[in-house]
């Protein structure tokens, strides 16, 4: 199984660790109840993209050459993840913050208008993926988190030390939780 180095149910895992630690990075910063939500809508559908590509990249010759995902999904196929889950996102209509956040949670560039709520879903994407929830052993990709992102949030890296264990405790109850909803 294996798409993208994920055990089987392993994507929708680990978007619901994502989708919980966006929410309370952004409840951490104040922002309002109606931006936590849209960031945990963000966060969970941030890899839709992926959907749409593993059947192109799942046995793509360039990753095992050491090419980023995003750049195997590029040369493959024309558009990253990233790319493609933004699209699925204006075809649904949803909103453009939640299209840009999932457009942007890979992107190096910052982006003055969502630049806060991208920070929030890229941290939490860097600590599902020290998590390891939902991939397969030692196929986690690890990420540091960015400073750029920690300064968008207000944090700075003593502060940060601090929140990430709270992140990763929020993260372990929304999955402990819904694994409650499938006995």
């Amino acid at each position: 199984f294996g798409w993208y180095g994920h055990e089987p149910k392993g994507l929708w895992l680990h978007a619901v660790c994502v989708a919980s630690g966006a929410r309370f990075m952004a409840r951490h910063i104040k922002m309002s109840a109606d931006d936590c939500e849209q960031l945990f809508v963000a966060g969970l559908l941030h890899d839709i993209g992926k959907l749409l590509l593993v059947t192109y990249v799942q046995d793509a010759p360039l990753i095992a050459q050491g090419v980023s995902i995003e750049e195997c999904e590029r040369q493959t196929v024309g558009l990253d993840h990233t790319e493609a889950g933004a699209l699925v996102a204006a075809k649904w209509n949803l909103a453009e913050e939640i299209q840009s956040v999932i457009k942007g949670h890979h992107d190096t560039e910052p982006n003055e208008e969502h630049g806060q709520s991208i920070a929030c879903v890229r941290i939490a994407d860097c600590v599902a993926h020290e998590l390891g929830t939902g991939f397969l052993p030692g196929r986690a990709p690890l990420n540091a988190v960015r400073p750029e992102d920690l300064v968008a949030v207000g944090l700075d890296e003593a502060s940060w030390g601090a929140l990430r264990d709270e992140v990763a405790a929020t993260m372990e109850e929304a999955v402990a939780a819904l694994g409650q909803l499938s006995t």
